[in-house]
């Protein structure tokens, strides 16, 4: 996203597409440029077909950001103030916001402890299948739990049932 930024985007916002997008904010685009985003309990019919979701991740100046800050309004369902309609206004002053997409398991939402172990579980599953198309042999992934540093080398063979803790680094051999 700061790479965008870096060259030229003047805001960045991070979607994916989600299984069951009822409760999320929907990003509305016209053709690949993202227009606004328009809450859930604010979207008409149409716009809660749409799967591409906010992830709730933006990256902007922060200067520039105040300044669209001071223009929201809470004209809205819930009357409150949506820091998601920056979007449409800096889009209003044709400003470039570029969307970034990322896999819905990794922008979870941990609103309880099973999502917590919901998040924790995609996580874990995610770098065991990271690590295995790297190279790394593991006898029963599925007991192998990383920690969010572990580094390991191509062609280490991990037994079962190991938990790392921060800062470990395996090497081959």
């Amino acid at each position: 996203m700061l790479q965008r930024l870096e060259e030229g985007a003047d805001g960045v916002v991070l979607g994916f597409s989600a299984t069951d997008p009822s409760s999320y904010g929907r990003l509305i685009c016209r053709g690949d440029k993202l227009e606004r985003i328009v809450e859930a309990k604010d979207a008409t019919l149409t716009e809660r077909d749409i799967s591409l979701c906010n992830s709730g991740v933006l990256a902007m100046n922060g200067q520039l950001m105040v300044d669209l800050l001071r223009q929201v309004k809470n004209t809205n369902a819930a009357q409150e103030y949506y820091l998601t309609d920056i979007i449409a206004l800096a889009r209003m002053r044709e400003l470039t916001i570029d969307l970034v997409y990322c896999d819905e398991t990794e922008t979870l939402g941990v609103n309880t402890r099973a999502d917590l172990a919901r998040a924790q579980a995609a996580y874990q599953n995610r770098r065991r299948n990271e690590a295995i198309e790297a190279g790394v042999l593991m006898i029963a992934p599925e007991t192998v739990y990383f920690s969010y540093d572990t580094m390991i080398e191509p062609d280490a063979m991990i037994e079962p049932h190991v938990v790392f803790g921060p800062g470990a680094r395996i090497r081959s051999g």
